[in-house]
């Protein structure tokens, strides 16, 4: 069954910036578009780096370390799709980010 756990407060995350967050299962990047929050592992598959420290244009961010894309939308890489790395559902409650882990997280792996 999924569960929504509290990962930061809206206000720390801006339009147009990024914040890296502890989870249980390692760090989980959050990208503020425009006022839509997405949430996904903060790991490329290809080199590990932090998609955390990758610019964001659009709904799209650069990995930082080989410059793969990476949609947020959905964690797919945009020349490969069938690869991606797993998202997160985000809710917020109050002022509260919350991340659905557990059943309903996609897993891209």
């Amino acid at each position: 069954m999924a569960q929504l756990i509290p990962v930061a407060e809206l206000g720390k995350i801006r339009p147009g910036t990024t914040l890296s967050v502890a989870v249980a299962d390692g760090e989980v990047a959050l990208f503020n578009v425009e006022g839509m929050v997405y949430a996904l592992d903060d790991c490329c598959v290809r080199c590990n780096a932090p998609l955390s420290k990758g610019s964001a244009h659009g709904t799209v961010v650069l990995c930082p370390g080989c410059g793969w894309e990476y949609e947020l939308s959905t964690g797919a890489l945009r020349v490969l799709p069938d690869l991606r790395v797993q998202t997160f559902d985000v809710t917020v409650v109050g002022a509260q980010l919350m991340l659905s882990v557990g059943d309903s997280a996609t897993d891209g792996h």
